[in-house]
C-alpha cells in the first residue's frame, strides 16, 4: 500500500470518529435544555399567586385560605362605582315612583306647609263627615274653630306645648287656652271642634269613688262626666277649673250629669264635693243638632 492510501484510510477514520462524537454529544445535552425549559419560567414570566401581605401571613387556617382566594378572586371582579359627594349625603336610597326620572334632580317642595294645612282642614272634615255632620254644616263649625282659635292665640299666645308623655290629665294653662276657645263658640260647635281636630272631649270616670252612697247613685266604671250644676264639661281639666273656681258650691252637694255610653242614658246625681272618682280624657264622637 502506498503512502498516499494509508493517509486516506486514517483521514476517513479520524472523520468518521469525529462524527460519532459530536452526535453523542448533542443526545446527551438536549435533555437538560428541555428541563430546564419547563422548570425556569425565566425573567419575563409572571409569578402563578402574589405574595401574601404581612397582615395575612399572620391569619391562620381557613382565614389565610380566604384571604388568599379573595386575592386571586379580585381581579375578575369590577370595582364599585363610588358615590358622588353630594348622592353620598342624602342617606337611604330615595324610591321613585311611575313618572319620576331618576337621572332628574329631586326639587325641594316649597308649598309642603300649606298642604300640611290642608291636609289637617281634609282630616278635620272627614271627621265630622263620619260623625253624620253634612258639609256645610263641617264648614261652619271649622270656620268657627279657626277663629276662636285665632282670639285664643292672641289673648294668650301660641297653644301650649306640652311635653310630657303622657299628657297630663289637667294642664292649668292648657285649660285657659281652651276655655278662650270656648268662649268665642257655642258649645255644641265647641263639642264638634275639638273631635274634628282630633282633641279629647270627654272626661270618663276610670276608678270609682270610695264613698258607699255615690257608688249606690248608680256610678259605672266609663260613665262620662257631662256637666257640673248646669256647666258643660268636656275634659279632666274643665272639671278641675270648676272645682277651683266654684269652691262655696262644693259644700252644697253639686248636681252631676252623667252619661251612660253603654245603654245612651243620661241622669243626675248629687256629690258631696262634686266627687266623681278618677277622671281621664277620652275622645267621643258628637251626635249633629
Amino acid at each position: 500500500m502506498s503512502r498516499v492510501s494509508l493517509l486516506a484510510v486514517l483521514a476517513i477514520a479520524l472523520l468518521g470518529f469525529l462524527t460519532w462524537r459530536l452526535t453523542s454529544v448533542g443526545e446527551e445535552q438536549l435533555p437538560r435544555q428541555v428541563i430546564r425549559e419547563k422548570t425556569d419560567p425565566g425573567p419575563t414570566q409572571a409569578p402563578l399567586r402574589p405574595s401574601l401581605t404581612r397582615e395575612e401571613q399572620t391569619i391562620p387556617g381557613t382565614e389565610l385560605a380566604r384571604a388568599e382566594a379573595s386575592r386571586e378572586d379580585a381581579g375578575s371582579f369590577r370595582m364599585a362605582r363610588p358615590l358622588d359627594e353630594d348622592r353620598s349625603r342624602t342617606g337611604p336610597a330615595q324610591v321613585l315612583g311611575q313618572g319620576d326620572r331618576a337621572d332628574e334632580p329631586l326639587e325641594e317642595d316649597e308649598t309642603r306647609e300649606p298642604q300640611s294645612a290642608q291636609a289637617r282642614l281634609l282630616a278635620a272634615q272627614n271627621r265630622l263627615w263620619d260623625a253624620g255632620y253634612v258639609g256645610s254644616e263641617a264648614e261652619a263649625i271649622l270656620e268657627s274653630w279657626d277663629k276662636a282659635e285665632a282670639y285664643a292665640q292672641a289673648l294668650h299666645g301660641a297653644d301650649p306645648i306640652i311635653a310630657d308623655n303622657p299628657p297630663p290629665q289637667f294642664h292649668e294653662e292648657q285649660s285657659r287656652y281652651d276655655s278662650a276657645i270656648r268662649s268665642q263658640m257655642s258649645e255644641a260647635d265647641y263639642d264638634a271642634g275639638r273631635y274634628a281636630n282630633d282633641l279629647t272631649n270627654r272626661a270618663e270616670i276610670v276608678h270609682l269613688p270610695e264613698e258607699p252612697d255615690l257608688v249606690l247613685e248608680g256610678l259605672m266604671l266609663g260613665d262620662l262626666v257631662r256637666a257640673v250644676n248646669g256647666q258643660a264639661i268636656y275634659t279632666v281639666g274643665d272639671f278641675m277649673m270648676w272645682r277651683r273656681e266654684n269652691r262655696g258650691a262644693l259644700m252644697s252637694n253639686p248636681v252631676i250629669t252623667v252619661e251612660r255610653p253603654s245603654t245612651g242614658e243620661t241622669f243626675e246625681i248629687q256629690s258631696p264635693m262634686a266627687r266623681v272618682g278618677i277622671l281621664e280624657n277620652v275622645r267621643v264622637a258628637p251626635t249633629p243638632p
